[in-house]
């Protein structure tokens, strides 16, 4: 119960960072959504978003000029990040609608599974992300590594905001509302006060 009370306060603080430099992560957002509009231009477009909330994080506002720096500095590796995860999103696309049209006896509860794998894929990845911005070495490999530690030391504490994460990132590609109103913005935020909250306190 500790740890998912502590979910709640990782929650409670995202909004009020969030909230608080509101106009600024609305325009990050649209610039994610700009640049997301290439396709390939997504995942540098989100790395840029997770380097501008990070120092939002650290109480320094730097909006668009942070994440613009983000883009540019983090772009090798975010189009490796980018590419994985498109991989596996295939690969789940299809393997459920195979089996959603299957007659095949376990195809329902193969659904669920492959459902249940995906989710998890997604909040690793989500945490992973917050992992590679906080650690000193910017390495995609030390933070799945790192990320895949949080998940499997603080899953309660994990439970909540990845949840949330991840139904705000369905609810944009489904409504597009959450999107435009600062939901990426809000998503990196949550990551990265998750993963901080996993830290010991600094001296």
């Amino acid at each position: 119960m500790t740890d998912i009370r502590r979910g709640l306060q990782v929650i409670g603080k995202a909004f009020s960072l969030w909230w608080q430099d509101w106009s600024n992560q609305e325009l990050v957002s649209l610039a994610f959504i700009l640049l997301s509009l290439t396709v390939l231009g997504f995942a540098p477009a989100l790395f840029g978003v997770f380097h501008q909330t990070l120092d939002l994080t650290r109480g320094i506002r730097t909006g668009i000029a942070g994440w613009w720096e983000g883009v540019k500095r983090h772009l090798k590796n975010s189009l490796l990040w980018g590419l994985l995860n498109l991989a596996a999103l295939a690969i789940f696309v299809i393997a459920l609608w195979f089996y959603a049209n299957s007659s095949f006896a376990l195809a329902s509860y193969l659904v669920i599974l492959i459902s249940v794998i995906a989710l998890c894929w997604f909040i690793w990845q989500f945490i992973s992300l917050a992992c590679y911005f906080l650690q000193a070495e910017r390495s995609l490999k030390l933070a799945w590594k790192n990320g895949f530690a949080v998940l499997f030391t603080e899953p309660l504490l994990v439970l909540l905001p990845g949840l949330l994460a991840v139904s705000l990132a369905l609810l944009s590609v489904r409504f597009f509302i959450p999107l435009m109103i600062g939901s990426p913005a809000l998503i990196a935020i949550l990551g990265l006060q998750c993963v901080q909250a996993t830290l010991p306190p600094e001296a």
